[in-house]
Parts: structure tokens; C-alpha cells; sequence
């Protein structure tokens, strides 16, 4: 699969970066992760920390307002499943 970063919702299935540009991060929704402790994480373009999670079981589901502006987005761990990143 690939990531569709097309729209303002962003569908994120391989780590990497995401955007070089400023963004307000709306949501984080992290969807079908498939093992007990596979991570999440995601920093800013500078490296400062945005958001994580970890599965607490299989084919686990999180989503979560956020709320921030950030210089960039990358995605460092996405262990399984898709993350989608809902920008204002």
C-alpha cells in the first residue's frame, strides 16, 4: 500500500514524513493495528513529540482530538495498521 496524502485527510500506512509544511493537526486516528504493543509515534519536522500510542490487543482503534499546529509531521513507528492524520 501507499500513503495518500492528497486531501486534508491524510491516510498514513508506511512511516516516513509525512509534510514539510506547517499543519494544525485536527484528529489522530490510528485503526486496525494488529498486535498487543505495536507502536505509534509521531514528532514534528524538528523532532518534538506529537502523539503515541500503543495497541493493547489486536486489531486495536484510537482516535483522539489534538488540536496543533506543527512545523511538519513524521511518522517514526507505525508497527501495523493505517493512521489517519485529520488536518483543520
Amino acid at each position: 500500500m501507499a500513503n495518500n496524502l492528497n486531501t486534508k485527510h491524510y491516510e498514513v500506512d508506511t512511516a516516513g514524513i509525512v509534510t514539510d509544511q506547517v499543519v494544525c493537526i485536527d484528529r489522530i486516528s490510528w485503526k486496525n493495528a494488529t498486535t498487543a504493543g505495536h507502536t505509534v509515534r509521531i514528532v514534528s519536522g524538528t523532532g518534538t513529540f506529537i502523539w503515541e500510542h500503543f495497541a493493547p490487543g489486536s486489531v486495536a482503534n484510537v482516535s483522539e482530538p489534538l488540536g496543533l499546529m506543527c512545523q511538519g509531521i513524521t511518522v517514526s513507528t507505525l508497527n501495523s495498521g493505517k493512521l489517519y492524520i485529520l488536518l483543520r
